[in-house]
């Protein structure tokens, strides 16, 4: 059934039966013609079909997948076993350039041993030399200062025998002076005593 004849038996139940009923039949009718109706074996079959196409892709895809498991254990193998080969070769050069870096910070300084003891050595016997000077210039000036200090005691000592002499004769002096004193006044006394006894 076209869509005119459908029009045609609308128009015509519309005026035996009116709007409503007529619409309600025609709801009721089927769309197209019966050769395309499915009736329910149709439906079956097609289940069943795409149960087995279902099911045939579940398996399609499991062995896809489990291909794809495959190839990712493979390359993700392949990957470790590089990774593991590029850490040993980086582990050996690490190795290698610790050991070089090693060998020649024992060099510099083994070197900067070798020119500390020798600066030291330099330090020392300079330091011994200026010692020596020191001691020498200390000895000389201890010389000089004994032989001053010698000479100001001689000459000290020449002042204080030349003042004690000095002094000692003025003294002796003083001392006979009086002495001669007291003589000629005892003789004196005497004198008048025995002039007084006459």
């Amino acid at each position: 059934m076209n869509e005119e004849r459908r029009y045609s038996l609308h128009e015509r139940l519309e005026t035996m039966l009116g709007a409503t009923d007529a619409n309600t039949l025609m709801e009721h009718l089927p769309p197209t013609t019966w050769s395309d109706l499915v009736r329910q074996r149709d439906i079956d079959v097609l289940r069943v079909a795409m149960s087995s196409d279902m099911t045939l892709l579940h398996a399609e895809l499991r062995g896809e997948m489990n291909e794809l498991r495959n190839e990712l254990k493979h390359d993700m193998n392949e990957l470790r076993a590089e990774m593991r080969g590029e850490m040993y070769e980086l582990r050996s050069e690490l190795k290698h350039e610790m050991n070089e870096l090693r060998n020649e910070l024992r060099r510099e300084m083994s070197e900067l041993r070798s020119e500390l003891k020798h600066e030291m050595n330099e330090l020392r016997n300079e330091l011994r030399g200026e010692m020596n000077e020191l001691r020498s210039d200390v000895r000389r000036d201890m010389e000089e200062l004994r032989t001053e200090l010698l000479g100001d005691m001689a000459s000290l000592r020449n002042d204080l025998t030349r003042e004690m002499d000095r002094r000692f004769t003025k003294q002796v002096w003083q001392l006979i002076t009086t002495t001669i004193g007291l003589q000629a006044l005892t003789i004196a006394s005497i004198g008048v005593m025995f002039a007084n006894m006459n």
